[in-house]
């Protein structure tokens, strides 16, 4: 896996920004959850078998910080939830 320079992070970053520059600041903030939920479950060691759906996310990623305690990749996963869920009370 490739480390990216400080340069190269910052053109990502901008142009995600780009990229979501005409959405309402509830809508970036819904794909950056759904982001932060994306790359910490491609992180997680899943059963194949196991189908992550919207009932079952939270089961996995409790199990998952029981198994290995917290990491990067659960408790990224877990902001993406809390932001959703943050979003869905309003």
């Amino acid at each position: 896996m490739q480390t990216l320079s400080n340069r190269q992070k910052q053109k990502v970053k901008t142009n995600i920004l780009s990229l979501l520059d005409n959405s309402s600041l509830k809508d970036q903030i819904e794909i950056l959850g759904n982001i932060f939920i994306d790359i910490g479950l491609q992180k997680i060691n899943i059963d194949n078998n196991v189908n992550i759906n919207t009932k079952n996310i939270y089961e996995i990623v409790l199990n998952d910080v029981e198994k290995n305690g917290d990491t990067l990749e659960n408790s990224l996963t877990r902001q993406g939830l809390i932001i959703l869920s943050w979003l869905n009370k309003e």
